[in-house]
This record gives structure tokens, sequence and C-alpha cells, in this order.
């Protein structure tokens, strides 16, 4: 059986080379992203944590096109 991982967001302080190679040292078959690339200027949904902002570690994001 092949088990992957997946990355969870944001995952801007981790190097994707460094998960991937780890990763393959320990056995798992893949990788999986989260692929949310653009993020609204503004929302409408509130986020009360925040006051009604969309949260800052939000906005980090893995490049898309890492493979």
């Amino acid at each position: 059986m092949s088990v992957g991982i997946v990355v969870p967001l944001p995952a801007y302080p981790i190097d994707p080379a460094f998960i991937a190679k780890r990763a393959e040292e320990l056995g798992f078959e893949s990788i999986w992203y989260h692929e949310h690339p653009v993020l609204p200027v503004s929302s409408q949904s509130a986020f009360p944590a925040t006051g009604g902002e969309i949260p800052w570690t939000y906005r980090h994001f893995s490049e898309p096109y890492i493979s």
C-alpha cells in the first residue's frame, strides 16, 4: 500500500525540497499540497478572531508549481 503526506497550510516556514527528502527517507510515496494560489483582496465573511480581516497566515501559500 502506498501512503502519502499532506502538507498543511500555511506552509511558509518549510522548504518543499526539505519536506520531500524527509518524506522519502521515511518511506512516504507522495506529498500533497493544498492549492489556494489566489486570495481575495477583501472578504464579506467575518473572521471573528481577526476583527473581520482575512488572517495574515492565510496569505502564505506554497508555489503551485513546485513539482
